[in-house]
């Protein structure tokens, strides 16, 4: 009786610790950090176009929400790009476990230690792959916790894989022939994806550069002659027209990250 109410407990706890990436869960101080950034950009803004860093009020109430949700976006792909860096390796030492002769179960299990020597004991993988042996423990089926996994990670790579891999457990199919090709599956595709941010890399430091350089042209122009200048700052005709500026200058600025965003 004891020993049926520590399953429970264990398989509740297994519950609680099941992790989504569907979207990026923000670290402690992360998330005051950018928006201290993007508060600070505000104020910048105003005090470029507006000479007024009240200006920033309206300014920030469209930067925040636009600054934060970018940066989500960009934390959640670096997020998905490590955790099948990591989901990839995992699968080669189970792998590398299977042709050495353990069993389906002792392969994951031995990859843990390994895993950890690779990617550090914090590593998201090492986390799911001590969640998974943890189930596995728990007389949980290994293919039913796979599949889980998938269906959270929100990588179709890694779903295709636990897919076929629960099937093939079922009916009995080569797992190590289906493991190793998705290995090199995997492995080709973040070639791929290598080689594209390779080439990319020197278009995205000048779209980087082409955003700043009228900011840095503006505030050159009004240290250096602001009588040039200033009849902008001076009456609601400016403000129409530095308004105008802005809004140019922000759809220009998220047009130019569509552009150089490559997804394969």
């Amino acid at each position: 009786m004891k020993s049926g109410k520590r399953i429970g407990k264990n398989a509740q706890t297994l519950q609680e610790i099941r992790r989504k990436y569907d979207r990026y869960q923000w670290g402690k101080g992360e998330l005051l950090g950018y928006f201290l950034l993007y508060i600070g950009l505000s104020i910048g803004l105003a005090w470029l176009f507006y000479r007024d860093i009240r200006g920033a009020v309206p300014i920030g109430g469209i930067v925040l929400p636009v600054g934060l949700k970018r940066k989500d976006r960009e934390l959640l792909e670096r997020q998905k790009q490590r955790l099948t860096a990591e989901f990839t390796d995992c699968i080669r030492l189970v792998a590398g476990g299977l042709a050495a002769g353990y069993s389906m179960e002792n392969a994951w299990k031995n990859a843990e230690p390994d895993l950890e020597k690779l990617h550090g004991r914090e590593a998201v993988m090492c986390e799911e792959l001590r969640t998974l042996n943890y189930g596995v423990a728990v007389n949980e089926p290994i293919e039913k916790l796979l599949v889980d996994f998938a269906d959270r990670s929100g990588l179709e790579d890694v779903f295709s894989f636990c897919q076929v891999f629960s099937f093939a457990k079922r009916s009995g199919g080569n797992l190590t022939k289906i493991i190793g090709n998705t290995v090199k599956q995997i492995g080709d595709k973040r070639e791929v994806l290598q080689e594209i941010e390779t080439v990319m890399s020197a278009k995205k430091l000048e779209q980087k550069i082409m955003n700043i350089i009228p900011l840095l042209l503006l505030a050159y122009v009004s240290v250096s002659s602001p009588d040039f200048i200033s009849p902008l700052y001076q009456n609601l005709f400016g403000q129409i027209v530095m308004s105008i500026c802005l809004a140019v200058y922000g759809l220009a600025f998220l047009l130019s990250e569509k552009i150089i965003r490559i997804g394969v």
